[in-house]
């Protein structure tokens, strides 16, 4: 009876480490997620900027592509919760 105690001991801390990784892996995600759909409308405003030759759409996009660079910078400092 120890012994499966010892075992149920053992796999239980190894389920929490990695129920911990996963999160730190699924935070890491949601951030580079973020970082893509804000490139995909800087892009889509691009194409909107060029098509009707407004630079305010372009300045836009711009700035959303600054926001997506720094959120994909941003998941490499994420942290382990």
């Amino acid at each position: 009876m120890n012994k499966y105690k010892e075992e149920q001991e053992e796999i239980k801390t190894e389920a929490e480490n990695l129920h911990k990784e996963s999160e730190h892996f699924l935070l890491k995600h949601e951030t580079l997620a973020r970082a893509i759909t804000f490139f995909q409308i800087g892009v889509a405003l691009t194409a909107i900027a060029v098509l009707t030759k407004r630079r305010r759409y372009l300045y836009f996009s711009f700035i959303l592509s600054l926001v997506g660079l720094v959120q994909m910078i941003a998941s490499f400092f994420v942290k382990s919760i």
